[in-house]
């Protein structure tokens, strides 16, 4: 989803932030306990995949920092670790950011 989004095939305004997540919780809330908690559970399952891309604060990330250690058989210098990190965190603040911005948009646009 994240390639289709930076390669243009996915519409931007379907991403959303901690405003459009409330928003569609409580509108499930609205129609019943059974669609509440199937919203639930979809956004717990996508946070679970969420936190297994390979970004490197995340645990995926974690995961290919071991994968890298193992293969070379010792750690990346403490240097590119933080650069490593760095990176993926403005990657992730990016996201965020502009996920949030797309569901002020939204409301504003109505």
């Amino acid at each position: 989803v994240l390639r289709k989004l930076f390669a243009g095939d996915l519409n931007r305004q379907s991403v959303a932030g901690p405003v459009g997540i409330l928003q569609a919780t409580y509108i499930s809330a609205q129609q019943g306990l059974a669609r509440l908690l199937r919203l639930i559970g979809l956004i717990t399952v996508n946070i679970g995949v969420l936190n297994l891309l390979p970004i490197p604060p995340l645990d995926g990330g974690r995961l290919v920092l071991v994968g890298y250690e193992k293969v070379r058989g010792k750690q990346p210098s403490r240097r590119v670790r933080e650069a490593i990190l760095t990176a993926g965190f403005v990657l992730l603040l990016g996201l965020i950011l502009f996920a949030t911005f797309n569901d002020i948009q939204r409301l504003l646009s109505f």
